[in-house]
């Protein structure tokens, strides 16, 4: 059954092409993020997505926020500043990468020549639901698993991948290129999701609970309340637009010790 979402989250035909090779072409920005958690097929916006290897040229390209952008930390670690990752951030050239793409020959068989990729964010699936693990289990490990290889290998739980990525010229042009690798279970299972009550609040709905918060302090079930009157999914409430009221009190209690700290070094749900 396909996710019910709000009809904001819903992606017109000037923001989503599909490809040839079954990859999409996505508007940046909220689009890319609106597909993620609410509008792609079910294998990607019925799991619990978390992230993984992030790479970016620096040199290249540059990184913003989306406007109205509000849940994302940041930290300093030997000096050096570092900040959150989001799927809605805005990439722009550099005058070095501008110079680099304007270097770009023709399409020739479906590609651009010398079109260097500058940007990858990997998502794995958390495994929640009966998805196959490396050790052959459907929804948990077999006898005598030992486990992740370490605490960084993720894909011990599901196979499943989002890559997202974009090349000089998908930044010069505004846009993501997602693609999908791997499967939740074999082809011969029913893949059995997490319930919609189960599936981490979207990035949208987590700005909207900080800036409330830090805002008119509101508490959490008025959180829930408003979401309820304001982003309506029918027939079916989920917690990707509409939180549990444990997940918004959760979310909110580590806001609080962000701002009363002042350090942000916490991270979200």
């Amino acid at each position: 059954m396909a996710l019910s979402v709000p009809n904001f989250v819903r992606l017109r035909d000037y923001q989503l092409t599909p490809l040839p090779n079954g990859s999409v072409l996505l508007q940046q920005g909220r689009s890319v993020s609106r597909y993620v958690e609410g509008t792609g097929p079910n294998s990607v916006v019925r799991a619990n997505l978390v992230k993984g290897r992030h790479e970016i040229k620096k040199k290249l390209v540059t990184v913003s926020r989306e406007e109205g952008a509000a849940c994302f930390n940041t930290w300093t670690r030997a000096g050096q500043a570092f900040t959150t990752r989001r799927l809605d951030d805005i990439l722009n050239l550099t005058a070095e990468g501008d110079a680099r793409q304007a270097a770009v020959k023709p399409e020739q068989h479906g590609q651009p020549f010398y079109d260097l990729q500058v940007y990858r964010k990997t998502l794995h699936c958390s495994g929640q639901g009966n998805c196959r693990r490396q050790c052959g289990g459907l929804g948990g490990c077999i006898d005598g698993c030992q486990g992740p290889r370490n605490r960084m290998d993720k894909t011990h739980k599901c196979d499943f991948k989002v890559h997202i990525s974009a090349t000089l010229t998908d930044v010069k042009l505004g846009y993501r290129r997602l693609t999908v690798e791997g499967e939740h279970v074999p082809t011969d299972v029913d893949l059995v999701p997490p319930k919609v009550r189960e599936l981490r609040p979207a990035e949208e709905v987590k700005d909207t609970m900080r800036v409330q918060r830090e805002k008119f302090g509101t508490t959490a079930v008025k959180v829930v309340r408003a979401l309820l009157a304001d982003v309506p999914c029918n027939p079916e409430v989920n917690s990707r637009y509409v939180p549990r009221e444990k997940q918004v009190k959760r979310f909110l209690e580590r806001t609080d010790m962000l701002l009363r700290t002042g350090a942000d070094k916490a991270p979200f749900a």
